[in-house]
């Protein structure tokens, strides 16, 4: 009976210390306890736009998501304050800011902004096409629309404002002057080191480009005649 007490009392300890290191497991491995459990639809965390600058206005272009989960918007001081376009990066975890670009060339954007795999930011404003670092929001290059391009054997005048950007599958930008103004609309293929691949005189349409899988553009022009918009014009393959 005596041998059978001590088992029992050994036992009873062994199941005391089991209990109180599995509870305790947290602290002596320096887990943190879990987060209290969120809802669908709840509200992970809020970003606010830096105060005390002049770009005081959030444009309604969408956000764009980069390949590490950044988040990407565009903000300008509007006709308040006239403060140039930048691009903002935030934190996908805590909605802290990452970083903010320079200013771009114009208080407002012309076109949504577009990641490429590589995570590669692009965006126009005004006349340019920027190329921008996603780790430092540094510009990789600028591209600018020329003043003069070849049209049926003459030299014309094509500088304007840019819009419509899209990224085709092969890493070119495909976009198009649409802005207003006399000079001949054309539409553009840059290639993601800059340089400018080919380009079509348009009659251009302020709407956005869509690119199929297969590499055919598809947009919307004017024609010249006649004064009414075509659909889904069909406007290059890409190689």
């Amino acid at each position: 009976m005596e041998k059978f007490d001590k088992i029992s009392a050994l036992l009873s300890f062994i199941i005391v210390l089991v209990l109180l290191f599995s509870g305790c497991d947290g602290i002596f491995n320096n887990n943190p306890l879990p987060e209290p459990e969120t809802s669908f639809g709840d509200t992970l965390w809020v970003h606010d736009k830096p105060i005390l600058e002049n770009t005081t206005y959030i444009r309604a272009m969408p956000l764009a998501i980069g390949k590490d989960g950044s988040v990407y918007y565009l903000a300008d001081g509007g006709m308040a304050t006239w403060d140039a376009t930048r691009v903002y990066a935030i934190n996908k975890d805590d909605g802290s800011l990452r970083w903010k670009t320079d200013a771009l060339a114009i208080w407002h954007p012309n076109s949504n902004i577009v990641v490429a795999d590589d995570g590669t930011v692009y965006v126009l404003s005004y006349t340019k096409l920027y190329s921008i670092d996603p780790n430092s929001g540094l510009t990789n290059w600028e591209w600018e629309v020329p003043e003069h391009i070849m049209h049926d054997g003459n030299e014309v005048y094509s500088y304007g404002e840019v819009g419509g950007l899209a990224l085709a599958n092969n890493g070119d930008l495909i976009f198009k002057t649409n802005g207003s103004g006399s000079y001949y609309r054309a539409m553009y293929c840059v290639d993601n080191q800059g340089n400018t691949k080919w380009y079509r005189v348009i009659g251009a349409q302020g709407t956005n480009i869509t690119i199929g899988s297969t590499g055919t553009i598809f947009d919307y022009e004017y024609a010249e005649n006649i004064k009414y918009l075509l659909r889904s014009v069909v406007s290059c393959i890409l190689n």
